[in-house]
């Protein structure tokens, strides 16, 4: 797939001209060890032969190296080649406001290459850094390994008194196993964070890698406006961690064509991951990555039937739907099972004998109980069985052997994003679910929505064009929903992998999808809100999903909006294992009475601790009257803990919320309390 900059190009120029005209960008400096540039605390230093060392740069100028890295190379033709940089060549683009330094392929003639550094956008720090390639020969030039970037940090740059496991980091690629997003790294740690196809249904990502210590951290990610298939290796080493970005996939350049590499943002922070995260995010939105501003509705409690699972019947959710309303639900689901065939989504006989009239009534009866209807689906693929794959053979993808590429969760077959009519199919049955069957929202589920692999059918020329145009699904889906209902909330699920970034701008209400333990519902929240920001709508999935299967805190004390798929009453011709007992009920009624008096979804995320290192696990919000809420886990802890973000000479009272005990009155700017406590403490610190 050949890559344009002229877009980029413009972007970048507008914000760094501005920058630039209020004295926030200095021009490069060349020293005996290379050229070194900096905006906002991070410095790289680029040697003759690009290798780049990273700095922090503290208030007062003093600098601290973090990491030196390794040469860039280019394999071309089976054979490595470096690069050589011409320092006296560096001059300003006055189009872009980009600082440019030219360069040559060692032993390609030919082969030129402009390094171009810029001040990171909207006034976040960090510097962006890109390279452009330019075929200057007759031949095309096959690039079949690229590696932009590779260093090794060591724990002791950013704190001497650490040893080198002594650090966490987010790894956001997607695999099969649905790891832990935020780990910590130890010696013989391994994640590729390929963002193209990892394992079968499952690839794509947030292209962004975030290591850090009690002192700060290091995050480089991509700031392409588009999916590409770069790979951002972390690995734990004795002498601490190796963060790479590589391009893997073949590229060609044509004679007198250019081609940019994956552009980088390079940011040295304080803080731990949100700090980072929450500065890229900001990045990619002046790249165009919107993120929407959800609907009042999609901050209310959601009830879903998936307890009933695939065989369930209507009559079952009506008689759990008075229930649902009673403890305090404001949404109710209808899961997977309803359905003929993936790709035709049409009714099953059995269960909906009536076809679409039994459907809208089920949906009216689920109004009449004062709830609203959520439909769950998949788009953008086809069961192999179904009338649209029969009807429509030329809008599947195939694998380079000629095969269709089946997403192995459902059985089902992959549909190709750039053909017109799949998109068409897709707005068509969101005009049926919302507009003619009266849903509310849309549960897009499954990990394959995250990226369409590879289509060696109809794009045989350049498969990757699938997976670039991967969000456009989700983007007429989204956008067709809007149409018809503007408050439609589209709720989106990417079964336990991570989501993709570029899926993110047509998401109303992020999930933490399958988690495998709470610690996963947290972190995805962490992350997530990080890029989204602080409007973001986090469902922390069936609560019976989290460590216990009893755990709303990790939920509401987080600020993600409460989830259940409790069935009821008792019997049911199904698994017990999420019957509504007197017990968990009480929980259920407890915990959603906490959340809807409390709100804390409408908070703001504090950056006050260090994720890893404060312990216990301490998490802070505020609300726009100043109140402050404090979030503390821990498998069991007895000790101080101590709130931060207090305003100076304000006095608090300060209340467990959760079990309703008062902790007393302290003042600010901070405050220490002796604590002890199982699992969780929430905390609510009232002014005076």
């Amino acid at each position: 797939m050949k890559f344009r900059i002229s877009r980029l190009i413009a972007v970048l120029g507008i914000v760094a001209i501005i920058i630039a005209g209020c004295g926030g960008d200095r021009a490069p400096v060349v020293t005996e060890e290379g050229i070194e540039y900096g905006y906002g605390g991070t410095m790289v230093r680029v040697a003759p032969d690009g290798a780049m060392a990273l700095f922090r740069v503290d208030p007062d100028g003093a600098r601290t190296l973090l990491t030196e890295s390794l040469p860039p190379e280019a394999t071309v033709d089976g054979s490595v080649h470096g690069w050589t940089y011409d320092f006296s060549s560096l001059n300003r683009d006055n189009r872009t406001g980009e600082w440019v330094i030219g360069g040559t392929a060692d032993g390609l003639e030919g082969l030129k290459v402009e390094l171009r550094l810029a001040p990171a956008p909207e006034h976040q720090k960090g510097v962006l850094f890109r390279r452009v390639l330019s075929n200057e020969t007759d031949q095309i030039v096959t690039i079949e390994k690229n590696r932009l970037f590779e260093t090794t940090v060591d724990a002791s740059h950013l704190n001497p008194k650490l040893t080198p496991d002594d650090w966490w980091a987010f790894a956001g690629g997607s695999s099969e196993a649905r790891n832990d997003w935020l780990v910590d790294v130890n010696p013989g740690f391994e994640r590729e964070n390929y963002q193209g196809m990892n394992d079968p249904d499952y690839g794509g990502g947030i292209p962004a890698t975030d290591i850090w210590t009690d002192k700060g951290g290091i995050l480089i990610a991509s700031v392409s406006p588009t999916w590409r298939p770069v790979s951002l290796p972390l690995r734990g080493l004795e002498e601490g961690a190796q963060i790479a970005v590589e391009e893997r996939n073949p590229v060609h350049i044509d004679p007198s064509e250019n081609y940019e590499e994956t552009p980088l943002y390079i940011l040295v922070h304080s803080g731990d991951v949100y700090t980072g995260l929450h500065a890229y995010g900001r990045v990619m939105e002046t790249e165009g990555l919107r993120f929407p501003t959800p609907p009042a509705s999609a901050y209310q409690p959601m009830w879903c039937a998936w307890g009933y699972e695939r065989r369930f019947q209507p009559q079952e959710i009506l008689a759990t739907l008075p229930k649902v309303k009673e403890l305090g639900y404001e949404w109710a689901g209808v899961d997977d099972g309803y359905q003929t065939a993936n790709g035709d989504w049409d009714l099953l006989p059995g269960k909906f004998p009536n076809g679409d009239a039994d459907m809208k009534a089920l949906v009216d009866s689920i109004h009449s109980a004062g709830l609203m209807a959520m439909l769950w689906w998949v788009p953008g693929d086809a069961d192999p069985a179904s009338t649209l794959a029969k009807n429509h053979p030329d809008w599947i993808v195939h694998n380079k052997d000629g095969s269709p590429a089946e997403i192995s969760w459902w059985d089902t077959w992959y549909l190709d994003p750039t053909q017109a009519g799949v998109l068409q199919h897709q707005r068509d049955l969101v005009r049926k679910f919302l507009g003619d069957w009266g849903y509310d929202g849309l549960k897009t589920d499954g990990q394959c929505f995250n990226l369409v692999p590879p289509d060696y059918g109809n794009h045989a020329d350049d498969p990757n064009v699938t997976s670039a145009h991967s969000p456009d699904i989700l983007k007429a889906v989204y956008q067709e929903a809007k149409k018809i209902k503007p408050d439609a909330v589209l709720h989106n699920c990417p079964c336990g992998t991570v989501f993709s970034l570029y899926n993110m701008p047509w998401t109303d209400q992020y999930v933490s999808s399958d988690p495998e333990s709470s610690w996963q519902i947290r972190s995805k929240h962490i992350v997530l809100r990080a890029i989204v920001g602080n409007k973001i709508s986090f469902y922390g999935d069936h609560v019976e999903l989290s460590t216990g299967g009893d755990d709303f805190a990790s939920t509401v004390g987080m600020g993600g909006v409460p989830g259940s798929k409790f069935i009821w009453p008792d019997p049911k011709p199904v698994s017990g294992d999420f019957l509504l007992t007197p017990q968990r009920e009480e929980l259920q009624r407890h915990w959603l009475g906490v959340y809807k008096k409390e709100m804390l979804s409408k908070s703001s995320y504090r950056d006050l601790y260090v994720l890893g290192f404060d312990m216990p696990e301490t998490h802070a919000f505020t609300k726009r009257d100043g109140t402050m809420y404090y979030s503390f886990f821990a498998d069991d802890f007895e000790g101080p803990v101590e709130l931060k973000g207090l305003e100076r000479g304000t006095t608090y009272n300060v209340t467990d919320y959760d079990r309703d005990v008062p902790y007393g009155q302290v003042k600010g700017p901070k405050a220490t309390l002796k604590v002890a406590f199982h699992h969780h403490l929430l905390l609510k610190a009232v002014k005076d």
